[in-house]
């Protein structure tokens, strides 16, 4: 592939599966009860923060991009709601691990 971009959106939507499930897993571990759908905003959000912080300076900026063009891309949304959508999904597990097809 010659597109670099999407080369890297591709390895990180693979890599984010297990580390979205190890996050919301670490959090539910002492027993917490909230909200899937809470916790996985407050993660894509902390993600934001850190994107916002570190990497679009550290690698956007220098090869001519900004944070506009980061956070505009749909890569990146895509990617939020994939981490998003496994929290979700963790968390409804986690709470009822039976087959949601039995009931």
């Amino acid at each position: 592939m010659a597109n670099a971009d999407l080369q890297a959106n591709i390895v990180l939507c693979l890599v984010l599966i297990p580390c979205a499930r190890a996050g919301a897993r670490y959090y539910y571990k002492k027993g917490a009860r909230t909200n899937g759908f809470l916790l996985g905003v407050v993660m894509v959000f902390i993600a934001m923060i850190l994107d916002s912080l570190i990497t679009v300076p550290v690698f956007i900026i220098p090869e001519g991009g900004s944070h506009l063009t980061f956070f505009s891309d749909p890569g990146f949304w895509v990617i939020a709601f994939e981490c998003f959508i496994i929290v979700v999904i963790y968390s409804v597990v986690k709470k009822d691990p039976s087959p949601v097809i039995a009931k």
